[in-house]
C-alpha cells in the first residue's frame, strides 16, 4: 500500500469511529422544557426564545380566523401565512393543523427545531385586532 492509500484508509476508519460514537450517544436530551401559556391576548403577540431548541407544539385558539402566523427560525422567516392558508395546507403537511371547532379557530404547529433562536408572532390580517383566547407553546431547550 502506498502512503496515500494508508492515509485514506486511516481517514475512513476515523470517520467510521466518529459516526459510531455519535450513534452510541443517543438522541439529544433537552436541558429544560418550557410551557408558555398566554390567555386573552390580542394581535401582535410574540413568543421568542434564544439558543438551540425545539418547538414541540404550538396551539392557538381564537374567535377569529382573520390573523397571520409568522415563524422565524434562526433569524429567517420560515412561515408567514394566514389561518386560511394554514388550513389549506394542513391536509398535506404533518407538522401543521388548522381547523374550526365549535366556533373557535384552532391552529397547531409541531416539531420545529432551531439552533440559535425562534420567534413566533401573531398579527391581525385586517385592520383592528384579533383576540386569542389561548396560546400554548411547549419548547424544549438544548
Amino acid at each position: 500500500m502506498r502512503d496515500k492509500d494508508l492515509l485514506m484508509l486511516a481517514s475512513a476508519i476515523l470517520a467510521a469511529e466518529e459516526a459510531s460514537r455519535k450513534l452510541m450517544a443517543g438522541p439529544l436530551k433537552p436541558r429544560e422544557t418550557k410551557i408558555v401559556r398566554i390567555t386573552d391576548a390580542v394581535s401582535d403577540t410574540v413568543i421568542s426564545e434564544d439558543g438551540p431548541g425545539k418547538l414541540v407544539e404550538l396551539v392557538v385558539i381564537s374567535d377569529s380566523k382573520e390573523y397571520i402566523l409568522s415563524i422565524a427560525i434562526n433569524n429567517a422567516t420560515v412561515m408567514d401565512g394566514s389561518f386560511e392558508w394554514c388550513q389549506s395546507i394542513s391536509q398535506y403537511m404533518d407538522w401543521i393543523d388548522a381547523f374550526e371547532d365549535n366556533g373557535s379557530f384552532v391552529l397547531r404547529v409541531t416539531g420545529l427545531f432551531f439552533s440559535s433562536n425562534l420567534k413566533i408572532s401573531l398579527r391581525a390580517s385586517s385592520p383592528g385586532s384579533v383576540r386569542f383566547r389561548e396560546i400554548i407553546a411547549k419548547i424544549e431547550k438544548y
